[in-house]
């Protein structure tokens, strides 16, 4: 009786453990970044969002996300079509004042749930803030605006992109490794 208690202990351990190690998916509105590519999008069709854009690999939604109206692209990998990425752009933006104080704030509201991130924030010569062509910049590729966080299922970043909306990206660590190592057997299968 000692020894089946003993081995139901150590068991119940194991499983714990292991449970422990088990990586889970990263999360976009409550959604697993994992499965079909058709299923994810329906998930957030329910959420209130439209489907724009339907393709193989990428979904083009729009809808609500963090109180604004945007653009959403679901993207998967080609040959298993399993999400992997969700990339969300806000509206267009044209003056500097007005999308760096957007991109503080969500900024602020990230950090507070994902702690601090490594943030990237210059700009490159001829340009620097204050001299009133920043919004040049940011088309020119000179702002570089990115504060990203890793996390154990996954990264998440917080961009100025080049043309001139705030992008916000998830990426969901495992998938991204099946996504490369699907890429990496089209290229072996091509050569």
């Amino acid at each position: 009786m000692k020894l089946k208690k003993t081995l139901l202990t150590g068991f119940i351990c194991i499983v714990s453990i292991m449970g422990s190690y088990a990586q889970e998916h990263l999360m976009f509105k409550d959604i697993a970044l994992n499965g079909d590519i058709k299923s994810f999008a329906n998930e957030l069709v329910k959420q209130g969002f439209v489907i724009v854009e339907p393709k193989a690999t990428i979904i083009a939604l729009s809808g609500n996300f963090v109180n604004r109206k945007c653009e959403v692209f679901v993207c998967s990998t080609k040959k298993s079509n399993n999400v992997w990425k969700v990339a969300v752009y806000l509206p267009k933006e044209f003056n500097w004042q007005s999308i760096k104080k957007d991109y503080q704030s969500l900024k602020e509201q990230f950090i507070k749930k994902y702690g601090n991130g490594k943030a990237q924030e210059y700009f490159t010569l001829p340009y620097f803030e204050g001299d009133e062509y920043e919004m040049q910049a940011i088309n020119l590729e000179k702002c570089h605006y990115q504060i990203y966080w890793q996390t154990k299922e996954g990264s998440i970043s917080l961009t100025i992109s080049k043309y001139g909306q705030i992008m916000i990206s998830y990426e969901d660590a495992i998938n991204t490794l099946l996504d490369d190592k699907e890429k990496a057997e089209e290229i072996k299968k091509d050569i």
